[in-house]
């Protein structure tokens, strides 16, 4: 027989998280956000034979996820969520 482990939340909705937990967690983020605008433009130069042009290609998805995030972030012309 199996037994069911069952705990709550970890955090409630306005429950502040150690700093240490916080690093990890916007660490890891971070690394799993990287790795997604990076690899495609890596995969996609490749294929296409542009190896000269991937560090242009890899800045350009950098720079427009960066602006993305920023409209999704700060609601310009009812665009994004505040």
């Amino acid at each position: 027989m199996s037994q069911s482990h069952e705990q709550g939340l970890l955090y409630g909705l306005d429950a502040r998280i150690g700093p240490v937990p916080a690093f990890f967690a916007a660490l890891q983020h971070l690394l799993a956000s990287v790795v997604g605008i990076i690899t495609p433009p890596l995969i996609i130069g490749s294929v296409l034979g542009l190896q000269a042009y991937i560090p242009y290609l890899i800045s350009m998805s950098l720079l427009v996820s960066g602006l993305g995030t920023f409209l999704q972030a700060r609601r310009f012309f009812g665009v994004g969520a505040g």
